[in-house]
């Protein structure tokens, strides 16, 4: 079976017993409940539901061709570390 949607890069923890933070490389996060995360991490979540725009529009998730969602994450994790070009 293919999953209705691809993972991308990310980091979580648990912020309290009932909200969990999910951080992509770029650094763009989300607050999720326990159950919304497991259903976004257990290929549950639905594909035309608010929270699922959300995570893809932070590029958490993607149902589209992964390469070039993973390219404009690169270009946003360089752009945001740009800084670090100068430093001596």
């Amino acid at each position: 079976m293919t999953e209705p949607y691809v993972l991308l890069p990310f980091h979580f923890g648990h912020l309290a017993p009932n909200r969990m933070l999910v951080v992509n490389q770029a650094g763009e996060f989300v607050f999720l409940s326990p159950e919304d995360f497991a259903r976004f991490v257990e290929y549950r979540l639905p594909t035309d539901s608010p929270l699922f725009f959300d995570l893809k529009g932070k590029h958490l998730l993607t149902d589209t061709q992964v390469t070039p969602v993973v390219n404009m994450l690169a270009t946003k994790y360089r752009s945001k570390k740009a800084f670090l070009n100068d430093f001596s």
